[in-house]
């Protein structure tokens, strides 16, 4: 009888790895410092821009695949696969809002800053659609 893992299949993939990690450890004598960071990196809480696209669309998607490529020519980042979730050391926040920024959106929010207010400050997309309404 098959039994239902009800874990989380990110983590079940992480603890995978962990677990590879420490058969081909004891198998090859590595340091335990480097098991140390994995475990380390296992625990460490993940985030995701909040400038970026949550959904993507797919070929499987559309009907045709005319009316795909339509899509995609006109919404060329929501056909791109969803971007990974970084830890919190990696993403910037906004200066106004708090929102977290990846490295592309961070910089774009750095030359909205300086455009809409004149300084060296982080303006994320809402902020902007806020400065303009």
């Amino acid at each position: 009888m098959n039994t239902i893992n009800t874990m989380n299949t990110e983590n079940l993939g992480l603890k995978n790895i962990l677990l590879c990690y420490s058969f081909y450890k004891s198998k090859h004598n590595l340091p335990n410092v480097l098991l140390k960071n994995i475990g380390l990196f296992l625990q460490e809480k993940l985030y995701k821009c909040d400038d970026c696209p949550g959904i993507t669309f797919t070929k499987e998607q559309f009907k045709t695949e005319k009316s795909f490529l339509d899509f995609k020519k006109k919404c060329p980042d929501l056909c791109q696969p969803l971007p990974s979730k970084l830890p919190k050391y990696k993403l910037t926040k906004c200066s106004y809002c708090k929102n977290l920024l990846c490295y592309k959106h961070a910089t774009r929010a750095l030359h909205w800053g300086k455009h809409y207010r004149n300084n060296k400050s982080l303006m994320c997309d809402s902020c902007c659609w806020n400065e303009n309404s």
